[in-house]
């Protein structure tokens, strides 16, 4: 259910077999395998992807339901048992660029190096949750401005991981389609996208340059809503955004470009306080800064948890 879950998402068996940790071919075995089960088929397929059939999509909503009951039920039984998984909340970028490929198993990018690592509990010791599972998160990550502090109840604890670089991308599709893109500053004469209202943050001051670069185009940027979406449009070539440079499931035909000004967000994890007093959800909330740490190679390796109100131990901290 789940592989035809993160299929019907992706609108892609190869993205599907990237974010769950496996290779394309066993996605499209699984997906065979369920559509012979029922006696009905759940995509249609074709060289630009797949789609969803009308019987799929009815599927699709059984299954979301199934899926959520079942991560529900797990994490009442782990609690029965003093062993209840560590639950992560993101923003959906957040969640598909990072946590996806981590918590499955999956490297990519700069994460490729948690391989080395022995860090079993994140597979099996944490679950990613929404705000439809109904379940409070123990640990929430954040993005904010760069040296601002993100918002957090009084007895948590945040905990700067890294400043995130984002840089526009393009693919060979859009080459093939377009023509190969110059610098950063003609970019106003390419075909742009971007994702609307960026995480709830409205739109952040940081991407100023990508704002003015969309208005001074002749052809109206277009606009998504979903970072899933937004990645499928610059896989098939339909247009050039930008990414965080430290995301890992880059495609293998994505070009950043590179000669652009700086534009960073900062990256926080606001950390529950019961966390530290839970040796089994402890374990994964460390190999989770672990994993980060890595990524980023050791940057703020020695920045501390920080008390959600406590701007001059931030201030300290930065420095």
């Amino acid at each position: 259910m789940e592989v035809f879950a993160e299929a019907a998402g992706a609108e892609s068996f190869v993205l599907a077999a990237q974010r769950l940790g496996m290779d394309q071919a066993t996605v499209g075995r699984r997906i065979a395998k369920l559509e012979a089960r029922i006696g009905q088929k759940l995509f249609h397929r074709s060289a630009a992807g797949v789609q969803l059939t009308d019987f799929g999509r009815q599927m699709l909503e059984v299954s979301t339901g199934l899926i959520q009951s079942s991560r529900k039920f797990e994490s009442a039984l782990q609690a029965l048992s003093g062993t209840r998984a560590l639950r992560i909340k993101a923003p959906e970028s957040i969640a598909h660029y990072m946590l996806t490929p981590i918590i499955s198993g999956a490297n990519f990018g700069p994460f490729q190096m948690t391989q080395l690592l022995e860090i079993s509990s994140l597979l099996f010791k944490a679950i990613l949750v929404s705000d439809n599972d109904g379940l409070e998160p123990d640990v929430r990550f954040e993005w904010s401005n760069v040296g601002s502090i993100p918002p957090a109840e009084p007895s948590a604890k945040v905990r700067r991981l890294m400043t995130v670089n984002f840089l526009p991308f393009y693919t060979d599709a859009y080459v093939a389609a377009h023509g190969q893109p110059g610098g950063f500053d003609d970019l106003k004469c390419a075909r742009l996208g971007w994702l609307n209202g960026w995480e709830g943050m409205g739109e952040p001051a940081c991407f100023e340059p990508w704002y003015q670069l969309m208005r001074a185009s002749p052809v109206p940027p277009i606009r998504v809503l979903s970072s899933t979406t937004l990645e499928r449009m610059v896989t098939h070539g339909q247009f050039i955004s930008l990414f965080p440079m430290q995301m890992p499931l880059h495609a293998p035909s994505f070009r950043p470009i590179l000669d652009g000004p700086p534009m960073q967000l900062d990256l926080w994890l606001v950390v529950a306080d019961h966390v530290f007093k839970i040796p089994h959800l402890l374990e994964p909330y460390q190999d989770l800064i672990k994993v980060f740490q890595i990524a980023t190679n050791g940057i703020d390796a020695g920045t501390p948890d920080l008390e959600s109100d406590g701007l001059p131990a931030l201030a300290d901290a930065l420095n």
